[in-house]
């Protein structure tokens, strides 16, 4: 099967209002039309419109033209029993460049939606009161020792100019502080997987960094003596490291 150009009109069966427009391609391809307007108002209730193939079988030009003939003829434009904003085929996203037809596509949405509650009429919408429904309770130490219950991490951070990530890396253990400030988190009601490890230095061995205990020491022996280290070395010797160098190179 190939592609055709083929001319149909759509028509409200509640209130017998019309849409006029072409297509190239297949007559059962799911096109609905070009139009911005009269697709918002098919698309909250599909059922209530039913499409008829007014021409078939014609070329992309000859699609285009019939369909603006028709538009002339009817005037549909001005025509109120037509949902089409104005009579030149091909133009169905016309109104965003057009200021005269911008200003007849709001008009016709004002009144379709007079008389009609506001989407959100009576339903509880997310805001203070249910933000305890997605936030975590947390416990902070500010730099100060204070002690601060949050709800709000988020808000927290841009509060004090910190960066979330961090305070989330204090929180699971992986850093002591950020910015000398500490934080556990004390709820987790997004059921996001957490596991709070308390931090524990990774520990620096200390004095055996130096020394000959140090495995990364270079040994040297001088006058048949032998140091596990050249700091070791200087000590006794009271050489300096320039000097042992040199010896331990000869």
């Amino acid at each position: 099967m190939e592609k055709q150009g083929f001319v149909y009109m759509w028509t409200n069966k509640v209130n017998g209002k019309k849409y006029i427009g072409s297509h190239y391609g297949f007559l059962d391809d799911g096109y609905i039309s070009s139009g911005n307007y009269f697709n918002e108002c098919y698309i909250k209730n599909t059922q209530e419109f039913s499409r008829k193939i007014l021409y078939d079988t014609l070329s992309r030009e000859d699609a285009l033209s019939i369909e603006q003939k028709i538009l002339c003829e009817i005037d549909a434009a001005d025509n109120e029993e037509y949902y089409n904003l104005h009579n030149y085929s091909g133009r169905g996203w016309a109104h965003h460049d057009n200021p005269d037809l911008r200003s007849v596509y709001y008009q016709r949405i004002s009144e379709s939606k007079k008389g009609k509650p506001a989407w959100a009429k009576g339903k509880k919408l997310w805001g203070d009161h249910n933000l305890h429904k997605i936030s975590d309770n947390w416990l902070v130490n500010h730099p100060d020792g204070k002690e601060e219950y949050i709800m709000n991490m988020s808000q927290f951070c841009r509060d004090h100019n910190l960066n979330p990530s961090s305070m989330s890396a204090v929180s699971r253990g992986k850093r002591r502080h950020y910015k000398q400030y500490r934080c556990r988190k004390i709820t987790n009601n997004r059921n996001v997987p957490y596991e709070y490890n308390e931090w524990q230095s990774k520990g620096k061995p200390g004095k055996a960094m130096f020394g000959s205990d140090n495995p990364f020491s270079k040994s040297i022996e001088i006058n048949g003596m032998h140091y596990g280290s050249m700091k070791e070395a200087s000590e006794e010797t009271g050489l300096s490291m320039y000097k042992l160098r040199k010896l331990r190179n000869e």
